[in-house]
C-alpha cells in the first residue's frame, strides 16, 4: 500500500508541477494588463476545470458576481483548513524525525524532504487563502 501511495504521489506531483509552472507563467506577470475586460482567477484551475471566472466586470450580472464570491469563500475555507492540516502534519513529522534520529542517511533525507514538502504546501495554501479570502480579486495575493 505504501508503494502504491508513493507511486501515485509521484504522478500527482508531476501534475502539480505542470499546473503550477503554467499558472506561474500566467499569473506572475505584473506588467500592463493585456486584456482589461476580464479578470482571470486561479479559482477556475483549482476547481478542476471550472473555466474562467469573472469578478466585478461590467456586464456581468450581480448573480454571477455573487456566485463567484461564494466560490471564493468556499475556497478560502478549504485553503485555510489545508494549511492547518499541513501545520499539524509538519509538527508530527518533526516529532517522528527527532525520535528516529539520523543514523540511517536515507531515512534522514526522507524525513528532511517530508518537512520541506510540508512547509512548501503550508506556504501555498496560506497564499491561496489570502487571495481567496480578500473581498476583491487581487492577483498579486495569489
Amino acid at each position: 500500500a505504501a508503494c502504491a501511495a508513493f507511486v501515485t504521489g509521484v504522478a500527482a506531483d508531476l501534475g502539480q508541477l505542470a499546473l503550477s509552472s503554467t499558472a506561474a507563467a500566467h499569473d506572475c506577470y505584473f506588467g500592463p494588463v493585456k486584456n482589461d475586460k476580464a479578470s482571470y482567477s486561479d479559482l477556475g484551475r483549482r476547481l478542476g476545470g471550472a473555466g474562467f471566472l469573472f469578478a466585478l466586470i461590467p456586464g456581468v450580472s450581480a448573480k454571477q458576481q455573487e456566485r463567484h464570491r461564494s466560490l471564493h469563500i468556499a475556497m478560502c475555507t478549504f485553503d485555510a483548513a489545508r494549511a492547518a492540516k499541513y501545520v499539524v502534519r509538519a509538527v508530527k513529522q518533526m516529532i517522528m524525525a527527532a525520535d528516529s534520529g539520523c543514523d540511517d542517511p536515507q531515512a534522514c533525507t526522507i524525513n528532511v524532504l517530508r518537512l520541506v514538502s510540508s512547509f512548501a504546501w503550508i506556504s501555498q495554501f496560506v497564499a491561496l487563502a489570502v487571495g481567496d479570502c480578500s473581498m476583491k480579486d487581487q492577483q498579486r495575493a495569489f
